[in-house]
């Protein structure tokens, strides 16, 4: 059916770019956003299994990829009869979509090439979308996890924020993504709903398996923040966020019997704990470790001090508190007015060299006396 129908595709893209768009009208007994995601739905199934006919015809691919986009983009006129597990049955066939494109080698290459050479404005518009359906999944969500979070449908969630992930191998769109605050969001909305289980392990109880907060915090920790600049745009808004909580609750669940999302035993040689990479790879900067301070007061404050007590616990929490003591002492000595100005290691006392106490002082000594200053120090 597929080669059938691929001489054709463009013709047939359009017929389904209309009835996105026309299905409220046609199809009123339907929810509004019907059209988009049956059509979108039926384009994947058609992919999974005809994928390879598509290796050498880049153009068909670019006509799918652009459909897949516009139909999770799409705004939907939602009525006031519709329920939210309709808005979460519509999300689950678009993030289909979507993924059909993540398993095919050709279409990932299409999707990632299309997402590079994207303008601003719709990179931005993209990233506000990933935002907006995280938002609308958590508004339809709510009264479910009251009642019992084992019953949400958290999969969602987490296919999000890893299809969110997965797209920023694009550079143009990490950029976009960074900027519209989606990881910070992510972050919140998994400790808004930390109490459900975490999607992986399904062979497991749900007693016994970590929590989503854990989940999407170490997807983040893998790929997203391991580039610098995500680390110091980022990182101080997702240490507010929660993170530390996050990681902790996962540290915890291990004492509880649960299995953790992170590895924290038998570890590979070099890939350190969560807990060590942070205090390795993101306490340089004074804006970080500002909000890294903050964020262990504040997991200090809300556990009790038995759970601190487990063996299993404090051992890797206190070897996190050891090794960036040192960050919290240079970052009291840089929130002096004194600045150290000398490089020279042979000099104990760097102020007293120079007499200079402060970046106004060393301007206003240089160009003073520029022929005075003895560039040993």
């Amino acid at each position: 059916m597929f080669l059938i129908l691929k001489p054709n595709i463009d013709d047939l893209l359009a017929w389904f770019y209309f009835f996105g768009r026309a299905s409220p009208s046609i199809l009123p007994e339907h929810r509004s956003s019907f059209g988009a995601s049956n059509a979108a739905a039926r384009i994947a199934t058609l992919l999974r299994v005809g994928s390879k006919y598509l290796e050498d015809d880049p153009g068909c691919r670019q006509s799918i990829v652009d459909f897949f986009l516009w139909a999770w983009m799409a705004e939907d006129p939602v009525r006031e009869t519709e329920s939210p597990d309709w808005d979460l049955d519509d999300y689950d066939q678009r993030l289909g979509a979507l993924a059909a494109c993540q398993d095919s080698v050709p279409m990932r290459r299409t999707l990632l090439e299309r997402l590079r050479d994207a303008d601003r404005r719709f990179l931005k518009a993209l990233a506000t979308t990933f935002s907006g359906r995280c938002l609308q999944w958590a508004a339809a969500s709510r009264s479910r996890y009251e009642e019992d979070p084992t019953t949400v449908r958290s999969s969602l969630f987490s296919i999000m924020v890893s299809v969110a992930r997965y797209f920023t191998n694009a550079q143009p769109f990490s950029r976009a993504l960074r900027k519209s605050g989606f990881p910070t969001l992510a972050v919140k909305l998994a400790l808004e709903f930390r109490n459900c289980p975490t999607t992986f392990f399904q062979d497991l109880e749900p007693n016994k398996r970590g929590n989503l907060a854990a989940e999407i915090t170490s997807r983040f920790l893998e790929t997203w923040l391991l580039s610098a600049k995500n680390v110091l745009y980022l990182m101080p808004d997702i240490l507010d966020a929660g993170l530390i909580d996050t990681v902790f609750d996962d540290l915890v669940s291990l004492s509880k019997g649960m299995k953790p999302l992170n590895c924290w035993v038998d570890l590979e040689v070099g890939k350190p704990t969560p807990l060590q990479w942070i205090a390795r790879d993101v306490t340089f900067h004074p804006n970080i470790a500002k909000s890294l301070f903050s964020a262990i007061e504040k997991t200090r404050s809300t556990n009790s001090a038995a759970v601190f007590d487990d063996p299993v616990v404090s051992d890797h929490w206190n070897g996190f508190i050891r090794s960036i003591e040192v960050h919290r002492t240079a970052l009291r000595k840089y929130e002096t007015n004194s600045t150290a100005l000398c490089d020279n290691l042979h000099v104990s006392n760097i102020f007293s060299v120079i007499g200079v106490e402060s970046v106004s002082q060393a301007r206003a000594y240089c160009v003073a006396s520029p022929a005075g200053f003895d560039s040993s120090h």
